[in-house]
């Protein structure tokens, strides 16, 4: 059997009148939403450190950043997040001597602070429409190393000051993680809604730069913002 031009002209007249009913369901099913939202890291680190053993606890950042949020249907959502965000790790308590003298002096902190610019990619699902919904995300997230700074504070002996170096050499570029979370939205007009959520995030590789030291970072952040339908 020949397919003639005539045979062509037919189909696509047919898949015009017959199938554009379904592509416009489809295009009214596809919405999009973009947004802001601020909010607070609670960030630390993990390390395996041969021979070599310290506590850390958390730096207190800030996330800053938009959203773009595609309904793939009335459940599911993809969501880009590009963001910039604090991380990093406090060590608190480093003994201080002066000298040959064993005798500690006092204790100091040490901060790093590490920022980055993060792009988290998130399959979300939202409950039916209504003034209040909830909703759950999981999805992966690449951050791109700006900053890495390293802070003593709180010397005890007078002459000593706090002092700030730059660390960033010691760290890879890249960081890869894992984040999980989920909050409410409140609709507050037909085209604008408020949200806060949880989450939590899961460094998957080793961000040090050393061939002997594994470092991953993780993170509890809570966030506020807005979503405007386009």
């Amino acid at each position: 059997m020949r397919i003639t031009l005539q045979h062509m002209s037919a189909f696509l007249i047919t898949l015009t009148l017959f199938g554009a009913p379904s592509w416009q369901h489809l295009n009214a099913q596809i919405r999009t939403r973009i947004g802001v939202n601020a909010g607070i890291n609670f960030a630390n680190q993990t390390h395996s450190f041969p021979g070599f053993d310290f506590s850390t606890s958390t730096r207190t950042g800030l996330t800053l950043g938009g959203i773009v949020e595609l309904s793939i249907s009335d459940l599911w959502r993809i969501q880009i997040e590009p963001r910039y965000i604090q991380k990093g790790m406090k060590v608190p308590g480093i003994v201080v001597t002066i000298g040959q003298s064993p005798e500690p002096v006092g204790t100091i902190d040490a901060i790093d602070r590490l920022d980055y610019f993060e792009i988290p990619l998130q399959l979300k699902a939202i409950s039916t429409p209504a003034d209040i919904r909830f909703f759950g995300y999981l999805g992966p997230s690449v951050g791109f190393l700006l900053t890495a700074k390293e802070t003593a504070e709180g010397y005890p002996t007078p002459g000593y000051t706090d002092t700030t170096r730059d660390i960033t050499s010691f760290f890879n570029n890249i960081d890869f993680s894992l984040d999980a979370g989920g909050g409410a939205e409140f609709r507050i007009s037909p085209d604008v809604s408020l949200y806060a959520d949880a989450r939590y995030s899961h460094g998957l590789v080793n961000i040090s730069d050393s061939d002997i030291i594994t470092t991953k970072s993780y993170g509890f952040q809570m966030h506020i913002g807005a979503l405007f339908d386009l």
